[in-house]
């Protein structure tokens, strides 16, 4: 008995070394694999179906893209699963998802007929829509005489939701149309489209900018899933786990990945009847423009005529339309304040460059069209211009008179800055060198056309980091010509004129040099004998000042750098905190504020984890914190105020989401509370106008809010 006692214990003890040494070696994780026993799904393969369209493809290099793929690396990510790629056409897959012969399926749309054949995700991946497609050339098929589609041979993927969508259009417009449902791959069905054996290709989007080839009808739309093999309910319920953590972490993640892979239809390049007699009768649009604004628009000295990223733009734009044709006449003036006169006087049709708000446009009786160029805006200040802060500082800033951009410009990024007008502009350049003025404004693109002025007022740049639009604008009582310019802005390619911007940015600025050395060769040759016999001397001198210049820089930096920054956690500190409150106080009695949020945090445990596992372990544990923090509230202003305390004060973007954004920071920490990781509570409060008279008042409610919150995040780790 006593030889089997001690055989029976040592059992037992090898046993425990062992569990002892199996969880010791496994990793701690957030994802969502940590709490359901990730070690079994290492190794896990599921069969993935890789189709050619816009949700997987390989690109010229050889790499797999597209937002089926990407989403699944991402749920890889949470999941450990390692993917077999089996490739076909979608019907095809579509057919081996039901025979058990596929375990997974990317963009499939929930029809109830289906739930008997496979599983869907309990979160969709997005919303598609569909389109008819033609080739460029084909003009037989028109958006606005649908009867033209009679007869034609239209194919569409079999057992596609689609092919459904189709026949229903088909039927409530009265149309007869050939339907072929095809199993060919994307690139097979965009060839035979190509080759005359299809009149029409129903599918989504992105198909349009892929294959280049032209939306024309859109059939429908529906949210589309992942769908799953009926027999492997574990895939499916790994599958919702790793969306839903997906989602907790990035609740835009499907729109992102939508705007990059699917947001790619070309506008539809045909205008409607209405439009088109429109047109006719309008055979030209006289557009003014600012005859002094390169590399946006100018006057060429030489010729007269139009030059600048608004002359390639008008000649892409007046052939754009398939339907129509257009004819443009610049008229230029001498700025935005005259080109916006003579808009309202009726002497133009529209005007170009306007940035104006919706209700600036409104006091003025017109309208402004979608952006057709952005511009990062530069300010040229003194060096020894302080440059923290300084969107919230009081500063007086010189722009070229008659500029309404500029003004607007500054109203919507830095309304707290009070406006110099100077005529021309190298006035505004003087004012900032006596004083007058602490800046002056420009767009980036402009910066080679000043250089010489820059550094003969010895001025440096200073960016941003905001941009403004580039916009035409047309009076209120023409609707026709905005419905018109909405749609050719849309056809002609954003990165096109952003190229052609900077081509005329870097051609004006290099024409300009040559001029010089053309008209005045022999000034130039003096110039140069002169400047070689003191050469050296400059340059030592030019040397001294740069390097006492970035000394005060740095300085500077790194004194600012120390008030303002937190230097464990890298977010801003208690004085930027301060300043901040401050600053919002002043914006409340001036009633120039309506509505944010303040959001407190406190780090549960963190005294437990530094006394019980050193304070290494408590600043790994406050970083990782903070970058919870900042990764969920990315467009707010995140600051330590005290040893494990942060503020997030929510404007703007995460203001209009906050709701959204606070349900994903609730779940991720009810989530680590259930698992027993350190947790982070939270509360937040809106500013009342009614009632609140300062930040403060926010704060303290937002304070109580977070304390409650910190009891509930405690009794669920007892639990």
């Amino acid at each position: 008995m006593k030889t089997a006692a001690g055989f029976q214990q040592r059992i037992l003890r090898t046993a425990a070394f062992l569990l002892i040494a199996l969880l010791a070696n496994m990793p701690l994780s957030l994802s969502v694999h940590a709490d359901d026993g990730a070690g079994a799904n290492q190794s896990k393969v599921v069969r993935v179906g890789w189709y050619d369209s816009a949700y997987c493809y390989t690109d010229q290099f050889g790499r797999r893209r597209g937002i089926a793929y990407e989403y699944q690396q991402r749920i890889a990510a949470h999941t450990g699963w390692v993917y077999e790629y089996v490739e076909g056409s979608w019907p095809n897959l579509f057919q081996m998802l039901m025979n058990g012969e596929i375990d997974l399926l990317s963009d499939v749309s929930y029809v109830k007929e289906r739930e008997e054949h496979m599983l869907f995700s309990n979160l969709p991946m997005g919303t598609e829509s569909y389109y008819s497609f033609v080739i460029p050339e084909n003009d037989s098929v028109s958006p606005e005489d649908l009867s033209t589609y009679n007869g034609k041979h239209v194919g569409v993927n079999k057992n596609s939701i689609q092919s459904g969508m189709l026949r229903d259009w088909a039927a409530r417009n009265g149309l007869d149309i050939d339907i072929e449902y095809i199993t060919n791959t994307g690139d097979e069905a965009v060839d035979r489209l190509k080759q005359g054996d299809l009149d029409a290709l129903v599918a989504l989007d992105g198909y349009g900018a892929r294959y280049q080839i032209e939306p024309v009808s859109k059939i429908g739309s529906s949210d589309f899933f992942f769908a799953v093999n009926k027999k492997r309910p574990d895939i499916l319920n790994e599958l919702n786990k790793a969306m839903f953590a997906i989602h907790d972490e990035d609740p835009l993640y499907n729109h992102r990945l939508t705007e990059e892979y699917l947001l790619l239809t070309k506008t539809n390049a045909y205008v409607s009847p209405d439009l088109e007699a429109w047109l006719a009768k309008h055979d030209t649009i006289t557009i003014g423009y600012v005859d002094n604004f390169l590399p946006f628009c100018a006057r060429d000295k030489k010729t007269g005529e139009l030059t600048g990223a608004l002359k390639d733009y008008l000649e892409a734009a007046s052939t754009r339309l398939k339907n129509a044709s257009i004819n443009f006449e610049p008229l230029p003036f001498a700025s935005t304040e005259d080109a916006l006169a003579a808009l309202k006087r009726g002497e133009v049709d529209s005007i170009f460059p306007i940035n104006i708000s919706s209700d600036d446009g409104e006091k003025h009786g017109m309208f402004p069209i979608a952006p057709l160029i952005n511009t990062e805006m530069t300010l040229l200040v003194r060096p020894d211009t302080p440059v923290i802060g300084m969107p919230n500082m009081n500063l007086t800033v010189a722009i070229n008179a008659g500029n309404t951009s500029y003004e607007n410009f500054i109203k919507d990024n830095a309304p707290n800055w009070n406006i110099k007008t100077c005529s021309p502009v190298e006035e505004c350049f003087r004012a900032v060198k006596k004083g007058e003025a602490d800046s002056l404004i420009i767009p980036s693109y402009r910066l080679n056309q000043f250089e010489e002025m820059t550094d003969n007022y010895g001025l440096v740049h200073m960016h941003t980091g905001e941009t403004m639009g580039m916009s035409f604008a047309v009076r209120r009582d023409a609707p026709e010509l905005y419905a018109v310019l909405s749609k050719l802005v849309h056809l002609v390619s954003a990165d096109d004129m952003q190229y052609a911007v900077a081509s005329y940015a870097y051609h004006n600025h290099k024409v300009s040099v040559m001029e010089v050395l053309k008209n005045h060769w022999i000034a130039v040759i003096i110039l140069i004998v002169s400047i070689f016999s003191v050469i050296q001397f400059l340059l030592i001198k030019k040397l001294r000042a740069e390097r006492k210049i970035n000394e005060q820089q740095q300085k500077l930096i790194s004194v600012t750098r120390i008030a303002y920054r937190d230097p464990l956690t890298g977010v801003k500190s208690k004085n930027a905190y301060n300043e901040a409150c401050q600053e919002i106080d002043n914006r409340i009695a001036s009633k120039e504020v309506s509505a944010f949020a303040a959001v407190l945090f406190d780090l549960n445990n963190l005294k437990i984890v530094n006394d019980t596992q050193g304070h290494n372990a408590g600043d790994t544990y406050i970083k990782k914190a903070t970058h919870i923090i900042c990764q969920t509230f990315s467009h707010s202003p995140v600051f330590r105020i005290g040893g494990d305390e942060f503020v997030a004060i929510l404007e703007r973007l995460d203001f209009e989401h906050r709701e959204e954004l606070f349900t994903a920071f609730a779940n991720q920490m009810n989530h680590r509370a259930e698992s027993g990781d350190n947790t982070i509570a939270f509360g937040y409060s809106c500013f009342d106008p009614k009632t609140d008279k300062s930040i403060k008042a926010v704060v303290e409610r937002a304070d109580s809010n977070m304390y409650k919150n910190k009891k509930l995040l405690k009794s669920k780790m007892k639990k």
